[in-house]
This record gives C-alpha cells, structure tokens and sequence, in this order.
C-alpha cells in the first residue's frame, strides 16, 4: 500500500510539472536582417508577464548559425519559446516546367524612385507566407545598377526575387 501510494504521489507531481511548463503565448516577433545590422522586435504576453524587447545589432560578417545563435539567446533571456512549426500541407504534382510556388504566390509590389529617394512596397502570399514589407531609402547619386542591386538584395530577402520582376533588369 506504501509503494501505491508514492507512486500516485510520484505522477501527481509529474502531471503538475508538466502542466507549469505550458505557458501561452500571444507574441509578435518581427527581425529584419540587412547583412549589416539585424533589429529584432518581439512585443506581446507570454503567460502573466509582458514582453517588449526592441533592439539593433551589428552583424557584420556573422554567420546565419551566430545569427540564428543570438536569436535563440534572446528568446531564452525573454523565457519565450517558438511554437513548433505546423505541419506542411501535401504539394499537389505539376506539370514538368510549372514553378509550384510561383503558381501559388500572389504578391502587390510598389517601387517608386523619384532620384532622391526611392520607396519598395511589397505585400502578399509566397510560399504559403504572407508578408509586408514597407520602406524607403536614400537613393541621391545611386546609378541605376546599384538600385537595382538594392531592389534585388529586398526581394532576395524577402524569398520573392523569382515572382517578382523588375522592369530595366
């Protein structure tokens, strides 16, 4: 009788533990990654605390792994954790020559350059993602390869450098 009751003692307190570690979360985490500096923003509630973090970093030269590495040391330091992924969605065959994920993007895209400044606006769905993506750069003595080297490094950021095209390229 001794042992049945330490071991309904024993999986009570498994049961408890197990239950403190589910904490919800209502975060929004939002990093952008120039090559240069990296901002990470995460704003929120996880269980009773709230969250704002907002930072810049100065990543030059890091690797993705070092920069994946500070991310998840910021997510530690907050006592934040990512949801595991969900499941991917079966891809249905195509026809040979069909690029799925073009067929499946829909994607709003603005570039205006008045020669002084330059505004990218892109929005939409890629890769079962939706996005948005809203800025403006200083573009004052730019020739037209490096804008549209800038173009290029925003949407090959972005993962949409294939749907989109940018006319003069």
């Amino acid at each position: 009788m001794k042992n049945f009751i330490t071991i309904i003692l024993l999986s009570g307190l498994v049961y408890t533990t197990q239950a403190q570690q589910k904490v919800h979360q209502n975060l929004h985490k939002s990093v952008h990654d120039n090559g240069t500096t990296m901002q990470v923003n995460i704003s929120g509630t996880t269980g009773k605390k709230s969250v704002y973090y907002n930072q810049s970093y100065n990543i030059k030269g890091w690797t993705q792994s070092q920069k994946d590495a500070l991310l998840k040391r910021i997510a530690d330091s907050l006592q934040i954790q990512d949801p595991p992924p969900p499941p991917q969605p079966p891809v249905p065959p195509t026809r040979p020559g069909v690029n799925a994920e073009a067929k499946n993007a829909h994607i709003n895209s603005s570039i205006n350059d008045d020669g002084a400044v330059m505004s990218l606006d892109f929005s939409g769905t890629s890769k079962n993602k939706t996005f948005s993506y809203s800025r403006t750069f200083n573009v004052k003595g730019m020739s037209k390869q490096q804008k549209a080297a800038l173009i290029k490094h925003v949407t090959d950021s972005l993962g949409i450098s294939e749907q989109v095209k940018i006319s003069g390229q």
